[in-house]
């Protein structure tokens, strides 16, 4: 289990070592997020200084952190085929982000991304904007409904 602190850490807990949680490391502003890779290997976080970041779990080590966002990034999410990442923020954008940490595409919304999810399948991402609207992107056809 990996969990954020009020202090901007991160930690992995591992069930076998209940009393003993690891800290991965401490980001610079608020942990809004976080996200398993679907092998488990590896945690992408966001925070609120619009920074996405790559952490190792196998090493317990930061893999790199960028900055993405201009304003807080609020959620991030897994493609089920471990290869891409997004990213949602205030600054209205949802980020698709490689495992290399680079920027792929982007999708504009006309208010904050609050949070967003890939569909088990990876088909389409689920997403909630600041002024309660629920859209969904079809990850094949890129079309909005």
């Amino acid at each position: 289990m990996a969990i954020a602190t009020d202090q901007n850490n991160l930690y992995l807990w591992v069930p076998e070592e209940p009393d003993d949680p690891t800290l991965m490391g401490t980001h610079g502003a608020t942990i809004s997020d976080i996200a398993w890779s679907p092998d488990a290997f590896q945690l992408v976080v966001s925070d609120h200084s619009g920074a996405v970041s790559f952490w190792s779990v196998i090493d317990r080590t930061l893999r790199f952190r960028r900055s993405g966002h201009s304003d807080y990034a609020r959620s991030v999410d897994w493609h089920p085929n471990g290869e891409i990442i997004i990213s949602g923020g205030d600054d209205n954008m949802l980020l698709f982000w490689d495992t290399l940490g680079q920027i792929t595409s982007r999708e504009e919304f006309s208010t904050w991304v609050m949070d967003s999810d890939f569909s088990a399948s990876g088909d389409q991402i689920g997403l909630i904007t600041f002024d309660d609207a629920f859209h969904v992107l079809n990850t094949n056809t890129w079309s909005r409904t």
